[in-house]
């Protein structure tokens, strides 16, 4: 009777690895999208950063008896959280927004 090794493994020795299991091949062979999709990444990215900073801006402006800079400068931590959770909330809109485009 043979060893159970030896049926399981043969005589010829264990199976060749499957194509994919050669990680040095694999390096630099990219998606052809990934280029494409890289760029859409980092214009979505300045175009979020351009709206956030315009509702700051606007946010700041309509709110002209207070000073936002000038009152987390100082030190005030209800301002900061205040303005904290303002861009956190645009960011959330933003996001909804861009994926309700991209789909």
């Amino acid at each position: 009777m043979q060893p159970l090794t030896e049926n399981l493994v043969g005589t010829n020795g264990p199976p060749p690895l499957a194509p994919y299991m050669n990680h040095s091949a694999q390096i630099l062979h990219l998606p052809a999208y990934f280029l494409g999709d890289l760029v859409a990444t980092f214009a979505f990215s300045l175009l979020a950063i351009f709206l956030i900073v315009i509702g700051y801006i606007t946010f700041d402006k309509l709110t002209p008896r207070m000073d936002f800079s000038d009152l987390i400068n100082k030190g005030n931590l209800a301002v900061a959280i205040l303005v904290g959770a303002f861009i956190l909330g645009l960011c959330h809109v933003i996001a909804s927004v861009a994926s309700a485009i991209l789909g």
